[in-house]
């Protein structure tokens, strides 16, 4: 039973982690950096005593790049935000009247979304084709009966619906032969051969449609946006490059709209310019993720502590790692057999280091429990009931750690703070155990589990403070299933420890 509950846990622990970690791409290490990019177009207009109405694409909310900030920019025209069933996205700007020359600005910050899906909605098409299911402009009965000349050409050299569509694109891109000419009708470059594609599929019950985007790179002043072919398979949008012909992952490509048309148009008005910029920054991944927008209902595998309040993580961050420091503690006491005061005082000692170095902790450790064990023996010569005693020395320990917060302060040594986090009840605690082992078993055993306790805390301090395990702990709190099946593991061990090893030892040589 034990081991099936610890097999689960880890499988569940490490499964959640490799999930979140490859799949959902959160990052491993805290020093990760995630690329981000800054993503404008401008559409300027002339000034005009009519109205205007400006359409521009914009990227899909919900796509493979997702925005961390949009802004959508004009002076004097009111803006609507419309989504086309393929996904698309559109920014209208509409005025009555354009009394001096204006621009409009789509400006967004993007970062590479981890999705389980593709960068294409996997929606269904219509299903009459071509007429309910034409992503671009009607063609004339001539164009076609010469899409239908060259899909019969196609279809008697093509094996399957990949092959078939490569040799589409290839011939439309090569422009070799007449069909091709006339079909594109003089125009060149990827735009019109991706449309071109969709419209010769759409003719034959074929569903396809052509997609533009920006290809991304380090920094462009002036982009222009190509376009690629998506063919639907059955179950899924496949994408098709122009350049090559062959099916590929457009993940290094933003997608800007489906479909013919022009990334920005204008009706009443000419457009006089039209930019596309585009550039690229390194953030580091928690802070993007931190940034990332998403939505009430996203899955639970996408949720993150980051989206708790910032002293809520603070207090989260602290939380976290105890179970290390238990881990380590119990390791310790368990397998190596290590003497201690209490049973959590080392972890708790160990969680109040990481609010001050190492050095400076163990400083006011070793002050706190001399002075303690001082007033200690001078309380046992008065004859003091248990609680009285214990309170007492909580209030002399309270007494020492504002003296030491306040000579810290006078000195400018940075502790006060950190001197308040010291587990005061467990403390005074210790000071007690300490003082009747003292008087019990003599100065040796209590120097043993003082010793062993001071180990024990430096131990479990030097683990939770690696920054490794408190980002992997903190963005994959998962992983404490895997350690509470270990401690679980741990907790049926019942065989020598370390320490005694040498006792028996010396036994067998005697026999």
């Amino acid at each position: 039973m034990l081991r099936l509950l610890c097999a689960t846990l880890i499988a569940l622990g490490l499964g959640l982690f490799a999930y979140r970690a490859f799949v959902l791409d959160f990052p491993l290490t805290p020093d990760t950096n995630s690329p981000v990019w800054a993503f404008e177009i401008q559409a300027d207009l002339p000034q005009s005593d009519n109205g205007a109405r400006v359409s521009m694409y914009v990227p899909p909310e919900f796509g493979r790049y997702q925005p961390l900030r949009e802004q959508f920019l004009s002076e004097r025209m009111s803006l609507s935000i419309r989504s086309d069933p393929d996904g698309s996205r559109r920014a209208i700007w509409t005025t009555a009247e354009l009394e001096t020359a204006t621009s409009v600005y789509y400006r967004a910050t993007f970062f590479m979304k981890p999705v389980l899906s593709a960068d294409r909605p996997q929606t269904k098409p219509p299903r009459d084709l071509p007429s309910d299911f034409d992503l671009v402009s009607e063609r004339s009965l001539e164009q076609r009966t010469l899409a239908n000349r060259m899909m019969a050409d196609l279809e008697r050299q093509a094996y399957d619906d990949d092959t078939l569509t490569s040799l589409l694109i290839d011939r439309l891109r090569d422009g070799s032969d007449d069909l091709a000419r006339q079909l594109l009708d003089g125009r060149v470059g990827t735009t019109p051969v991706a449309e071109t594609a969709a419209y010769v599929l759409n003719q034959q019950g074929r569903a396809a449609r052509a997609v533009h985007g920006i290809p991304l790179r380090e920094t462009v002043r002036e982009a222009t946006p190509i376009a690629w072919l998506e063919l639907w398979t059955g179950s899924e949008w496949r994408t098709y490059d122009i350049a090559s012909g062959d099916p590929f992952n457009p993940e290094d490509r933003m997608t800007l709209w489906r479909g013919d048309g022009d990334i920005v148009s204008a009706e009443g008005a000419t457009l006089s310019g039209v930019r596309i910029a585009l550039t690229r920054r390194d953030v580091g991944a928690v802070q993007a993720l931190a940034q990332r927008q998403g939505d009430a209902e996203r899955p639970l595998a996408l949720a993150t502590l980051l989206d708790l309040p910032v002293n809520t993580q603070l207090v989260l961050q602290s939380l976290l790692v105890i179970p290390l420091g238990v881990l380590v503690l119990v390791f310790l006491r368990q397998f190596v057999g290590v003497p201690t005061f209490g049973t959590f005082m080392p972890v708790l000692i160990a969680l109040a280091f990481r609010s001050a170095t190492l050095t400076t902790g163990l400083i006011i450790l070793a002050i706190i429990l001399g002075v303690g064990m001082a007033f200690r023996l001078a309380f046992s010569k008065m004859n003091l009931l248990l609680v009285p005693r214990l309170a007492s020395m909580l209030t002399v320990i309270i007494m020492v750690m504002i003296g030491v917060s306040v000579g810290a302060d006078s000195y400018a040594l940075g502790t006060g703070f950190s001197v308040t986090l010291f587990p005061i009840v467990i403390l005074t605690m210790t000071i007690e155990r300490l003082s009747v082992t003292l008087e019990e078993s003599g100065a040796l055993d209590a120097s043993k589990e003082f010793v062993g306790s001071v180990v024990v805390a430096v131990l479990s301090y030097l683990v939770m403070a690696i920054p490794l395990l408190q980002h992997l702990f903190f963005l994959f709190p998962e992983l404490l299933l895997v350690i509470l099946a270990i401690l679980l593991m741990m907790g049926r061990y019942s065989g020598f420890r370390l320490s005694e090893l040498r006792r028996f030892h010396e036994l067998d040589m005697r026999g």
